[in-house]
């Protein structure tokens, strides 16, 4: 068997190949379609929704009238939120927070709320004023009545994430330090058999063609167009001159 030296372009492919085969393999939890209802339909109840349809009459209205045009567009997209569907939604625990000028801060920014991305196979109705809810639906604004049920499926899920996260980070850091570790491709496989299965075609070849020094000789010569009359001449030239 040839040896076939591990570069890094090569690292970097065997890496990318072994996250995708654990990823295939590797599926974080996901809620169950109840779960999702349950959201969903917490939200369709919740006070905020109530507040949205109330309006959007008084929206619809006052988007008839185009004597001020910036309020004609901004009520005509206000009301048209109220049908907004989406396809992922992001559900956070914990109550928002304020800055001091009474501006919502974002999920992020709570260092004690979970949260997590609800992807359903239809997109679905949920109205939301324009951007203005961007970073995540807070349960917290849910009816009391559906709050803690709300959070115990976003925290279980909040934590799935996090800890199939960290498995995978796990992972690819083995992976990473055992490339970096490995000089040849011989080696690589004497670590881990199994990255046989992941090496591109033309590296596989590589390693059972067998030659001889002298036709290694010659493809080294080929690859780089080398010149060996030319070098030949030119140090005897120098040789004889004493330079």
């Amino acid at each position: 068997m040839a040896s076939v030296r591990m570069t890094n372009e090569l690292r970097y492919k065997l890496n990318r190949e072994a996250m995708i085969a654990w990823d295939n393999v590797n599926h974080a939890t996901k809620p169950t379609n109840e779960e999702k209802d349950f959201l969903h339909n917490a939200y369709l109840d919740s006070p905020y929704v109530q507040a949205i349809n109330d309006t959007v009459p008084a929206l619809e209205t006052l988007a008839q009238f185009t004597v001020d045009t910036n309020t004609w567009k901004t009520a005509k997209i206000m009301a048209d939120s109220a049908t907004r569907k989406q396809e992922s939604v992001r559900f956070i625990t914990g109550s928002p927070s304020f800055d001091r000028d009474g501006e919502r801060q974002n999920y992020h920014r709570l260092k004690d709320a979970s949260y997590f991305e609800v992807n359903f196979d239809t997109p679905r109705l949920f109205p939301m004023w324009g951007g203005s809810w961007s970073s995540g639906i807070h349960t917290t604004d849910f009816k009391a009545d559906c709050v803690e049920k709300a959070n115990g499926i976003v925290d279980k899920y909040h934590r799935a994430r996090e800890e199939h996260n960290e498995k995978r980070k796990t992972f690819e850091t083995k992976i990473e330090a055992l490339l970096n570790n490995c000089n040849t491709v011989k080696q690589a496989i004497e670590a881990w058999p199994g990255i046989e299965k992941l090496l591109p075609d033309n590296v596989i070849q590589k390693m059972h063609t067998k030659q001889t020094r002298k036709e290694r000789a010659a493809t080294v010569r080929q690859e780089v167009d080398f010149d060996a009359t030319e070098a030949n001449q030119a140090i005897l030239t120098s040789n004889l001159l004493g330079l």
